[in-house]
């Protein structure tokens, strides 16, 4: 582990230059109507038995970075973040699709 530190860089975890970028649509699952029921996605008549696709946005980060880090993920299993002490908790919704 003390490898793996040494080897980190706080403009990635900043997403400061050479490490910023534009918004960015990450799937997350799929959309559910009640628990363990899966909403059909209509616009694909090739596979009538596929699930929606659920996305979340990542938004766009220019040279100074975010001025919280990036959640990790064991940040994100432990619910640690989505107060906005981290960046991209994944809660955006998604505006290019």
């Amino acid at each position: 582990m003390a490898l793996l530190t040494s080897l980190s860089d706080d403009r990635v975890r900043f997403e400061r230059t050479p490490f910023d970028h534009p918004e960015l649509c990450v799937p997350t699952g799929h959309v559910e109507l009640l628990p363990n029921l899966l909403r059909r996605d209509a616009a694909d008549p090739k596979f009538p038995m596929s699930a929606a696709d659920q996305w979340a946005a990542i938004p766009a980060v220019g040279r100074n970075g975010n001025p919280v880090p990036l959640q990790t993920f064991e940040e994100m299993l432990l619910g640690i973040g989505s107060d906005g002490s981290r960046a991209h908790h994944q809660k955006d919704v998604c505006s290019i699709q």
